[in-house]
């Protein structure tokens, strides 16, 4: 199953879609016959690509052969766009795969993550909030006041690992 939104058009008018797949050799795998995604027994993350992950260990799993697909899509007329200096409309994506390091020379710690975007996970962040609480509803809450811990401002786009 392949899935994308789109969610900037540059003008009113009629839009055709094409999507065009291929695999990433040596990237792209299926779980092996046989195997099964409800018998899996190991909870944590094994395998990673573009910035998601899976649980599925690495001997369930099997490279696939070459492939490409071409699939033409359906005909849109957009009769109305977002402007795009209206006011943001659509939250961040969540960051996924933040790693906190601790350098115990420094006594520091060093956070590496993937870029959201502005718009889900296209454009680019002005800004990142690192947030703490010894309660996890209060950070579950939107309408909590909770603290910042670090707030900076570092513009970045979407996808790059920061």
């Amino acid at each position: 199953v392949y899935s994308r939104h789109l969610l900037e058009y540059p003008a009113v008018g009629r839009y055709s879609f094409t999507v065009h797949v291929k695999n990433i050799k040596n990237k792209t795998v299926v779980i092996k016959d046989g195997e099964s995604v409800d018998n899996l027994a190991k909870p944590s993350p094994v395998r990673t690509c573009c910035g998601s992950w899976t649980n599925v260990e690495e001997n369930k799993l099997v490279n696939v052969d070459p492939f490409r697909r071409v699939k033409l899509g359906s005909v849109k007329n957009l009769i109305q766009v977002p402007d795009p200096f209206s006011p943001d409309q659509i939250a961040p994506s969540k960051i996924v795969d933040l790693h906190i390091k601790v350098l115990m020379e420094s006594t520091s710690l060093l956070a590496t993550w993937t870029a959201p975007g502005d718009n889900f996970d296209t454009g680019s962040v002005s800004g990142y909030r690192f947030m703490f609480s010894c309660n996890i509803e209060e950070l579950l809450d939107p309408q909590a006041e909770v603290q910042p811990l670090v707030t900076f401002r570092r513009k970045d786009n979407a996808g790059v690992k920061t």
